[in-house]
């Protein structure tokens, strides 16, 4: 609660006064020649609350309302702009490997792949991608999927339910095995080459290395990310010991499969743009690098504080008339006294 113009409350001691001078001045008087016929009268109490009072509150009140009471309504609220990010995801057939510790023999790794402890690496993108999406839900995130070519599954939106539909559809062998970075790098660049955000990004998750022939290299196309001021993160999945689940005759087999992750190409590529490379060897390690990527592309944050007044002067008003035409009305009816 508030008052718009609180400097007419130094009215107040003037009020003050000239009610103190109108409680004392002199009643009127009824003059009698005498008072010998009024023996016996009933005596008429003193009213317990003279018209006066009312009156004086009424003007009291009446002050207050011309000072502007209001109720002061303040609301905070955050506000930040919005970035564009192109997540860029390998479904290439070493996607269905399963990351195991190592040291871990097929047998254990078929308990463990029955039991739900093992994961494949695609299963394991799908589920941490989702949570970075619904991590952020004021970025438009776009996904394309990639092996030997490219095809964008998600064009940038603000509708993250949708990117996590496509996500949910998504398995190896949609399109011809391989894995070609050059291509997924420019297909990233053209969803985010009209983009308006402040801060454009493409990540790239990738367990393999670039075998597809291409007119231009993934250094070629990284330097095209640069001068267009995009930031590439470059995400390794895998690296160490991974099976894959062969069908047999009674049961499927897991057979173990070399790393074909380009560790160092990976970095060179971040590293040309402002990006950063970032190892995901395991499920853990997948979500730790969403995590890091989520910390870093954070922009600064504006708080803003809004108020709104609700103007009370009104009310207050329609008080002060109740009170003062109250008194001046049963000052001279009921109230009415004659000394």
């Amino acid at each position: 609660m508030s008052l718009a113009r609180p400097w007419l409350l130094l009215a107040l001691p003037l009020l003050a006064a000239l009610a103190g001078w109108a409680f004392r001045r002199r009643p009127p008087a009824v003059r009698l020649p005498a008072l010998a016929g009024l023996e016996g009268a009933t005596t008429v109490p003193r009213q317990p609350l003279p018209p006066f009072l009312l009156e004086a509150c009424g003007g009291i009140v009446l002050l207050v309302a011309l000072a502007g009471p209001q109720r002061i309504a303040t609301v905070e609220h955050e506000r930040r702009e919005a970035l564009d990010i192109v997540l860029a995801l390998d479904i290439s057939g070493s996607m269905g490997a399963y990351d195991a510790p190592d040291g871990l023999a097929a047998e254990e790794v078929a308990s463990q792949v029955q039991a739900g402890t093992l994961r494949t690496r695609l299963a394991v993108a799908k589920k941490e991608l989702t949570r970075f999406a619904e991590a952020r839900p004021e970025d438009r995130l776009g996904l394309l999927v990639f092996s030997q070519r490219p095809y964008l599954a998600c064009p940038l939106t603000f509708d993250h339910e949708f990117l996590q539909r496509r996500l949910t559809d998504l398995e190896t062998g949609l399109v011809p095995d391989g894995t070609g970075l050059a291509a997924a790098i420019v297909c990233g660049l053209d969803q985010l080459r009209e983009s308006p955000a402040p801060r454009r990004v493409l990540v790239l998750f990738t367990d393999g290395e670039d075998n597809v022939d291409s007119p231009l290299s993934p250094g070629q196309a990284a330097a095209l990310a640069e001068r267009e001021g995009v930031v590439l993160y470059t995400v390794g999945i895998g690296g160490g010991t991974a099976f894959l689940r062969r069908p047999g005759l009674v049961r499927d087999r897991f057979a173990p499969v070399p790393s074909e992750l380009h560790e160092d190409l990976l970095r060179q590529l971040a590293d040309r743009t402002g990006g950063l490379y970032l190892p995901a060897a395991d499920a853990r390690q997948f979500a730790d690098a969403l995590r890091r990527i989520d910390e870093l592309e954070r922009v600064p944050v504006e708080h803003l504080v809004t108020r709104h007044a609700t103007d009370l002067s009104t009310p207050v008003l329609m008080a002060a008339l109740v009170l003062l035409v109250g008194g001046l009305v049963l000052g001279r009816t009921r109230w009415l006294t004659l000394p």
